[in-house]
């Protein structure tokens, strides 16, 4: 069965979805990187060596930004571009992808939104604390290891002076560990990926990028909420 790149840069989105409240204005870049990979690549339609997949993973860049009760996370990389903007107090979530011209909206709100809060509550993650300490973007970071309820295991990286909050559309957060992640280590379908910040922020962010407007060209749809289970 062939998994399309878009599939894959679409679970990959979700994948990175990290929210935060309890900063008044945070803005937090992060870089992809590939660390090893176990996939057939015949099984990834359109790719045909290893250097493709590389390329496309390690071009992408994550902007995380955060202000009060909102949220924009901003992908961007060689085949797709995604914007997700969150209000947390309204509970509302607008999604908006660009991929080989195709430009879609989705408004996820009422009991869409709250469907995919619950089903991030159901997830019983457990995590077990190491002891060492490094620092990433000029944070102090403590490390742990969080297993998911289906087996997943990721090790991560997390600053106990930027707190998180978790995300309805985000598995990768866990509610028991005390700081925002700043460096994540997980295995996607035989990918091994590592998320890593590379620029932490706390300069005012314009409430504009916190809007909920759809812009010109951008085809409002239904959404898909069992994409996004998949994707958690």
């Amino acid at each position: 069965m062939q998994l399309p790149l878009r599939l894959l840069a679409s679970t990959l989105f979700i994948f990175i979805t990290i929210s935060l409240s309890a900063q008044a204005s945070l803005s937090v870049e992060y870089k992809l990187e590939l660390v090893e990979t176990k996939v057939n690549l015949d099984e990834i339609e359109g790719l045909e060596q290893m250097g493709q997949l590389k390329n496309m993973m390690e071009s992408a860049r994550y902007r995380v930004m955060f202000k009060g009760d909102k949220s924009r996370i901003e992908i961007k990389s060689l085949l797709i571009s995604m914007i997700m903007v969150t209000d947390y107090t309204e509970g509302k979530s607008l999604i908006l992808t660009s991929a080989l011209g195709d430009k879609s909206a989705q408004l996820i709100e009422d009991e869409d939104y709250k469907s995919l809060s619950e089903m991030s509550e159901d997830t019983e993650d457990k995590v077990e604390f190491g002891n060492g300490s490094k620092k990433l973007a000029g944070y102090n970071c403590k490390d742990a290891k969080i297993t998911q309820a289906d087996g997943t295991i990721s090790t991560v990286w997390y600053c106990p002076d930027l707190k998180g909050n978790k995300s309805p559309l985000n598995r990768f957060q866990s509610p028991l560990i005390d700081g925002l992640i700043l460096q994540m280590d997980s295995d996607f379908n035989g990918i091994k990926v590592r998320f890593k910040a590379n620029e932490v922020s706390k300069d005012d962010i314009d409430d504009k990028y916190l809007g909920f407007g759809i812009p010109k060209g951008y085809e409002l749809k239904k959404p898909d909420l069992s994409q996004l289970k998949n994707g958690l």
